[in-house]
């Protein structure tokens, strides 16, 4: 088969898949706070129902772009996947000093939205004036604006490599994030983004021991925890019908705040890994700019593989998980490597938008591991978005050869990193095992079963001596015009901590 051939084979396959659904996983929470966690002041009528509802979780100036014009703003939404752009008449006005201005916004679905989902990702773009100290949003019915908070892109400091993980959601895999840390740091990775959600709190510890290094950013990540009133009023609890962990929305916000300053955005999970061909990441993907310039990514496939890793920390051992890593050959839809400068969202697999000129990697070349810790999760592949669930028998594996200077640099690497840590997780994995069953039943993606999210898989009120973290944030509602509806964040992120599991919303 020709090298044209077999690009075009493996094009066919992804598009397809993408025609059928909006691939999964698992993983939520903007929460309650004061009085029910909800503000109903200016611009809001209690007994008004709207047509539209929009979730806004942040927004975006920029003065300067790789890929937009001058002073244009980013709005990152949630919406009804079936909304008419074209009934609606929002504007966004802006000011400074000297100068307001009232411009067109124009609003688009941000990826592909996953057949069983009633909700999707949007993305809205409009004009400002130069450095706007005041943004909002107007309506033909409404002139006075709803004021919009909004924030820059990180520009003080270059990061060629990024890695963007999407949202942990009662993350319990401690071992997968610190494997995933390490080879990813010691390969290149300038800066990695945790979007956490709810994890366990010794998890949140180990990742602000990497944030004390400077080789980890945590971004804390929320549900809209919306109260009664609310969802009687939206006709859905739409944080129920927002596909994987809204994954496209963490994601997205990570390229938009690292667009300026990254060459190469990683958009992958704690359990894919990739080992770079040429040295470093940077000098792969450099490799791959120079054969695709105007590429909007590069997209991996993957294959399973496995490692053996201790069920206590203070025998886990990076060495020990490098040396028995084993893999297989069948692959399936992979993850990408985006270019900032052409990439404007991200999906779970691939570029939400423009994906047309996102290049595949042919599977001989080169791959990604889909990295399981144990072997019972290693599942027979069916198809290229397809598994069994058979699990994957032990004569299907071979070792994976890593070079042993690589090897000892990361385990001394490790050592020295946690020598004095005493925050020591244990193994509970109640979570991990309830999301894996509840992400097999769902995985047909047909439109059979409702919307797979985390928060629809049955979970216990409590699970003991799980030590539990989840991101909250207050919210406010805001009408911008008879049929228009908006839910706006209200105040920072902060922590809500329990010691016998995760509660990732209070009104569900």
């Amino acid at each position: 088969m020709t090298q044209t051939k077999k690009v075009l084979k493996y094009a066919i396959i992804s598009i397809g898949f993408l025609l059928i659904c909006g691939f999964l996983l698992v993983h939520n929470s903007f929460s309650h706070g004061s009085e029910n966690g909800k503000d109903y002041s200016e611009n809001t009528n209690h007994s008004f129902v709207t047509n539209h509802s929009f979730v806004i979780y942040s927004t975006f100036y920029y003065n300067h772009s790789k890929l937009y014009s001058d002073n244009s703003m980013v709005l990152l939404m949630n919406t009804h996947k079936n909304f008419d752009t074209n009934s609606l008449s929002i504007q966004c006005y802006s000011e400074n000093q000297t100068t307001q201005i009232t411009s067109n916004i124009q609003i688009r679905m941000g990826s592909v939205s996953a057949v069983d989902c009633q909700w999707a990702f949007f993305i809205a773009n409009c004009s400002t004036v130069t450095n706007p100290h005041y943004f909002g949003l107007t309506s033909s019915d409404n002139p006075k604006p709803v004021e919009i908070d909004f924030e820059t892109p990180i520009l003080d400091k270059k990061y060629p490599v990024i890695m963007c993980y999407p949202p942990m959601v009662y993350e319990a895999r401690w071992q997968q994030i610190i494997f995933a840390t390490e080879i990813y740091h010691y390969f290149g990775t300038d800066l990695q983004i945790q979007y956490i959600n709810s994890a366990m709190k010794e998890i949140v510890d180990i990742l602000e021991v990497y944030e004390s290094k400077g080789w980890v950013k945590n971004e804390r990540f929320a549900f809209f925890d919306f109260v009664d009133e609310d969802v009687e009023t939206i006709g859905l609890n739409p944080m129920l019908e927002i596909q994987v962990r809204n994954f496209p929305v963490a994601s997205t916000d990570c390229l938009m705040r690292y667009r300026e300053s990254s060459e190469f955005i990683i958009v992958a999970d704690v359990d894919d890994i990739l080992f770079p061909k040429h040295g470093t990441f940077f000098a792969e993907f450099l490799h791959l700019k120079h054969k695709h310039p105007t590429a909007v990514g590069f997209m991996y496939h993957r294959s399973y593989a496995k490692i053996d890793v201790a069920k206590t920390f203070e025998k886990f051992s990076m060495k020990n998980s490098l040396q028995t890593f084993q893999i297989t050959k069948p692959t399936f839809y992979g993850k990408t490597i985006h270019q900032p400068k052409y990439s404007e969202t991200a999906w779970v697999h691939n570029p939400g938008l423009n994906n047309d000129t996102t290049i595949t990697i042919l599977p001989e070349e080169h791959k990604m591991w889909h990295v399981m810790i144990e072997a019972k999760k290693v599942r027979k592949v069916k198809s290229f978005a397809r598994f069994t669930n058979e699990k994957q028998a032990d004569s299907d594996f071979e070792k994976y050869t890593i070079e042993k200077d690589a090897i000892e640099a990361i385990e001394e690497s490790f050592v020295k990193t946690f020598k004095n840590f005493t925050n020591i997780p244990k193994n509970n994995n109640a979570y991990t095992e309830i999301l894996y069953n509840c992400f097999k039943k769902h995985e047909g993606w047909d439109g059979s079963l409702p919307c797979f999210t985390p928060l629809r898989c049955k979970t216990p009120k409590s699970v003991p001596n799980f030590k539990c973290k989840v991101a909250q944030r207050d919210y406010k509602v805001r009408r911008l015009a008879d049929n228009i509806m908006l839910y706006l964040s209200k105040n920072p992120y902060s922590w809500k901590s329990s010691d016998n599991g995760c509660q990732l919303l209070s009104h569900n």
